[in-house]
């Protein structure tokens, strides 16, 4: 809404708006059931379900103690996992917004990418790293970088990733 006001973008690991037609059938196919599965936890987690089993909240693992349990709690959470399920219900409406935006002309863009993905959909890996090029090259001055040995949820959560994630912003808002 005020692009005069943008300085510089960092997305990270981020969906492109056509992942869904670009991405092995089979990891569409888990990426659609997460999306049906994501609308039973808020229920589950007020039943406690959740927080006993840890399901989505293990990417913390490897933090600090206290900031473990808060993470821990905040993964577990009915109102974020609740935020988390109308986000995804309006999936095609804000991917349709983001391919109707435009260029980003000269403003400073990082994508960081993670360089794993576990279990059966590490196939789509490759496919994106492609969509991450394409999101950079909406910026002339647009950079892509893959962190190896991090997956999506380690480049926040976990210590190490979460080190070079931020390292890596914080080198991108210097170099501005």
């Amino acid at each position: 809404m005020y692009p005069n006001d943008v300085r510089g973008l960092v997305l990270v690991d981020r969906a492109h708006p056509d992942q869904l037609d670009r991405f092995p059938p089979q990891v569409v196919a888990d990426v659609r059931q997460f999306h049906r599965m994501i609308g039973w936890t808020p229920l589950l987690a007020r039943l406690g379900v959740m927080g006993l089993t840890g399901m989505l909240s293990r990417a913390a693992d490897g933090l600090p103690p206290d900031h473990l349990r808060e993470a821990r709690r905040f993964g577990s959470s009915p109102t974020r996992l609740a935020t988390s399920h109308a986000e995804l219900r309006l999936w095609d409406s804000t991917m349709s917004q983001v391919r109707a935006s435009r260029a980003l002309g000269g403003i400073p863009l990082l994508v960081i990418s993670a360089g794993v993905w576990h279990g059966d959909g590490a196939a789509a890996l490759p496919v994106n790293h492609a969509l991450h090029r394409e999101l950079a090259a909406l910026s002339s001055r647009g950079r892509h970088i893959v962190l190896p040995r991090t997956d999506y949820m380690s480049l926040l959560m976990n210590r190490t990733g979460a080190v070079r994630t931020s390292a890596l912003v914080m080198e991108f808002i210097e170099s501005r």
